[in-house]
């Protein structure tokens, strides 16, 4: 099953006898430790082969894996002792087999051999309104070769302002502020990482940015109105001779919507009212397997 849908995928049932094998999507190779490339080359004999060169990398014979798979063994060195820092790696991979002879290069990615993960925390985690600052504090778990005052890490906000950081017993910490000219209430993702590795996020908090709104709604004339959004509740208005009532409130982004509340003589009313949709918090996770 494993092999149809990988031929279904690649179009091995069409590929040609010249036909380079094909490097299998995976996760990156970690700089310092052993990995592999897994090749998909259903058309080698079991006698072919497959050997790799790198001059940041040892690079050992590949053997077959079933399914059609092939398995080249490959450690990142960064050319010896600490080494530079790789984001990609260029194998040449050779391939002899029953008279068939190529030579090809494969581009991979590799990151540092990051150690420990770290929390965010925001303090406090909603502010009354969107100017009000706001601390971040990085902090470590687990264990590190690397001192903490050593670590260069990569701290980004999507949308707020961030300040510089202050080393403490408990971890970095640093000022945050939301943009003055947000119009909506409004999600900030706050991220760290890894400086010698930007794209790998090792810690992240979603931060809710609290904005005033001011709800509009069309009621019977001279009804006293309420607005509840969450735990927040209006002050009352009154709604003008024409039926229109405005309400402002500190809105939560995550409350799409609101109860309407208004009397007239006694008699009360309530219905459901949609407010102005802020911006929800999105996170991407890609599960890949380590090499």
């Amino acid at each position: 099953m494993f092999a149809t849908l990988i031929a279904g995928l690649i179009g091995a049932s069409t590929a040609r006898a010249d036909d380079h094998p094909v490097l299998l999507p995976g996760a990156p190779l970690v700089m310092g430790r052993p990995g592999t490339l897994e090749l998909w080359a259903p058309d080698l004999s079991p006698t072919a082969r497959l050997r790799g060169r790198c001059d940041l990398a040892r690079v050992g014979a590949g053997a077959p894996a079933g399914d059609g798979r092939w398995l080249v063994p490959v450690t990142p060195t960064g050319g010896g002792g600490d080494g530079p820092t790789l984001h990609d790696l260029t194998v040449t991979l050779s391939l002899k087999d029953e008279g068939r002879r190529e030579e090809w290069t494969v581009t991979v990615p590799v990151r540092p051999d990051l150690v420990g993960a770290f929390r965010l925390e925001v303090s406090p985690p909603e502010g009354e309104t969107a100017g009000d600052p706001r601390e971040v504090i990085v902090h470590p778990l687990g264990s590190s070769p690397v001192p903490p005052e050593d670590r260069r890490l990569l701290v980004r906000s999507r949308i707020g302002r961030l300040g510089r950081p202050s080393l403490a017993a408990d971890g970095w910490h640093l000022s945050w502020r939301a943009p003055s000219d947000l119009e909506t209430p409004a999600w900030d993702i706050i991220t760290v990482a890894d400086a010698r590795s930007p794209t790998s996020v090792i810690g992240w908090a979603a931060v809710p940015v609290v904005q005033p709104v001011t709800v509009t709604a069309e009621v019977r004339p001279g009804a006293r109105c309420r607005l509840t959004a969450g735990e927040v509740v209006s002050e009352p208005m009154v709604a003008d001779r024409d039926g229109r009532v405005a309400m402002t409130v500190d809105l939560h982004p995550a409350v799409a919507r609101g109860e309407l509340r208004c009397t007239v003589d006694d008699d009360e009313r309530t219905r459901v009212v949609s407010l102005p949709a802020g911006q929800g918090p999105t996170v991407a996770l890609l599960p890949l397997p380590e090499r």
